[in-house]
């Protein structure tokens, strides 16, 4: 087998679709069909099914495009090794964050410190992308507010960020300083969206309290969800980090006293992979900062 092979089969695999994937690779569509054919003899087995134009991966096909695509991630991680040893990248970071906001005083502190390191801060929103981009090597950290359970994931709690009830200033709650869940179980909700962290972490806290939620609004944007919430049009559960960053100011905020409501915030890498020396300074960094008890807000 050779690399080409290999570079071109992952591309027929991404497009299904020999002609499309020719384009991409800018050769010939028989080419790039002999170069897969010359694979599947070398190899004793078909990778695709075809369906007309479509060409798509069979069961021996799935298995074997997983074990490619950990080569090329070790043949990147190999090549950025080599940069690093010829102190061409020591001093870039690539971060992906599903809780951005909480960053900038993070890496404020770290720059002060370290002013001539290079920061690439991807704000991903979806736990299960944050995790890929981080096996798949696209991130050499992640920041969440979920724990990444995978082999080979090393994860770490650094810190807790208390979850508030956030009601309008003419809500029945307002100033009262802390509520039930059960106070506002009947009432409509402006929600986190499905696909992130919090939503799992609030829905966890509903749950346990036997409330279904009653939702008018889903979003992704805190901005939007704590001014839809101030304008009347629902409740909403809000981590307490969001009212630094966050204008809350048409909002009465309360503690949740029916037990402690919070998310944690968790710092993952792989175990097994190259670490640039920059990335280390900053996982020691970040340890160091919220051993103190820094505030997240």
């Amino acid at each position: 087998m050779e690399y080409i092979q290999l570079r071109y089969f992952l591309t027929v695999a991404e497009y299904e679709n020999i002609t499309h994937a020719a384009n991409e690779l800018n050769i010939s569509q028989p080419s790039l069909s002999k170069t897969i054919s010359r694979l599947e003899e070398n190899l004793g087995v078909e990778l695709f099914e075809r369906k007309g134009k479509r060409i798509m991966l069979n069961e021996f096909g799935r298995m074997f495009e997983k074990r490619v695509r950990r080569i090329f991630v070790e043949m990147e991680q190999a090549q950025r090794e080599l940069t690093d040893m010829a102190k061409l990248r020591k001093n870039r970071i690539t971060i992906g964050s599903t809780v951005a906001r909480i960053m900038p005083k993070l890496l404020t502190g770290f720059l002060g410190v370290h002013p001539n390191i290079l920061f690439n801060l991807i704000q991903i929103t979806s736990h299960e992308k944050i995790l890929k981009s981080l096996l798949d090597g696209e991130i050499d950290l992640s920041v969440s507010i979920l724990p990444i359970d995978e082999a080979g994931v090393e994860c770490h709690r650094q810190a807790s960020d208390e979850i508030l009830i956030a009601v309008s200033k003419n809500h029945r709650l307002a100033g009262k300083g802390s509520a039930s869940l059960l106070e506002i179980a009947d009432e409509p909700l402006v929600y986190h969206s499905n696909e992130t962290g919090l939503r799992r972490i609030t829905d966890s806290f509903l749950k346990k309290m036997k409330i279904s939620p009653k939702i008018a609004f889903e979003c992704t944007t805190p901005d939007i969800i704590c001014e839809l919430a101030g304008k009347g049009f629902g409740n909403t559960l809000i981590p307490a980090s969001w009212l630094d960053t966050v204008d809350v100011s048409s909002l009465s905020c309360l503690h949740i006293n029916d037990f402690k409501c919070e998310r944690g915030i968790w710092l993952s890498w792989v175990t097994d992979r190259y670490m640039p020396p920059s990335a280390e300074e900053f996982i020691n960094h970040a340890k160091t900062y919220f051993a103190k008890g820094y505030s997240l807000k």
